[in-house]
């Protein structure tokens, strides 16, 4: 099906301005339906559209942020939160949290039934700001309903991110923990073994891994003087030398008794 003349002005503008673009008119909502059908525009959210080429050239963080902007145009009232904040926030993040579902923080009860793509965050005390062009909630916020979330491997990339970049403060998060009605246990948890000196999303999850199979957790960043040369490495378990025995312990005596 051929993209007419006027679709194709509001597909330009949209572009220009880094956002996903929508029918303003029945006319314009029904011929967006039938070129998604035909499988020329990509549908990301109800009446919310991007040509597929161009959709297929943008990576995940950067596809919930084109929606977003569209979806905020029309919804001034919505703050987005979880995994479209942290795409606002620029944090270092795993691209597999980001599924269909627009996440928004709500002050009160949804008054529409649920949407299987929208998913709202109850937050009756809601402080946003701007990122990325869209409303977001704090970097507070948005590490705790992360946390509230997704898996320790999953968000420890963020925390340290926020923290490496100077975002934030641990102080700051534990503010923000003392306003939940909840357990923020798992919170409490990603700040301890949040570290600022990560120097990216890689190190940290495999950090991450580390700390969840149960080992114990690496020294970060540390320098080496090997032949007068200063190198440095990710990670470093430190031990303790233990000196050979030499045969003189064995099975419950010393050799000569042995």
């Amino acid at each position: 099906m051929r993209i007419s003349a006027g679709i194709q002005t509001i597909i330009d503008q949209a572009a220009k301005e880094k956002r996903c673009f929508y029918g303003s008119t029945h006319s314009q909502r029904r011929a967006m339906l039938n070129l998604a059908r035909d499988g020329e525009l990509k549908c990301t959210y109800c009446n919310t559209y991007m040509t597929a080429n161009q959709w297929d050239e943008l990576v995940p963080p950067d596809r919930v942020l084109y929606t977003a902007r569209s979806l905020g145009e029309r919804h001034e009232q919505w703050v987005f939160a979880g995994h479209i904040a942290v795409a606002a926030h620029k944090l270092d993040h795993p691209w597999r949290i980001h599924d269909n579902t627009v996440v928004i923080a709500a002050s009160c009860s949804p008054t529409v039934r649920p949407s299987s793509m929208l998913r709202r965050i109850y937050a009756p005390r809601v402080i946003s700001c701007t990122k990325s062009g869209i409303a977001v909630t704090t970097i507070e916020r948005t590490l705790i309903d992360c946390a509230l979330t997704y898996s320790l491997q999953d968000v420890l990339s963020m925390f340290d991110s926020a923290l490496r970049l100077e975002l934030t403060t641990k102080d700051a998060i534990l503010q923000e923990c003392d306003s939940l009605r909840r357990d923020a246990g798992r919170v409490l948890r990603a700040l301890h073994y949040a570290d600022a000196r990560s120097e990216n999303g890689g190190e940290s999850e495999c950090r991450a891994v580390i700390i969840e199979a149960g080992f114990m957790v690496p020294e970060l960043q540390v320098e080496f003087n090997i032949d007068g040369r200063i190198k440095r490495v990710d990670f470093v378990h430190q031990m303790a030398p233990v000196p050979p025995t030499c045969g003189r312990h064995t099975a419950g005596g010393v050799g000569s008794e042995a």
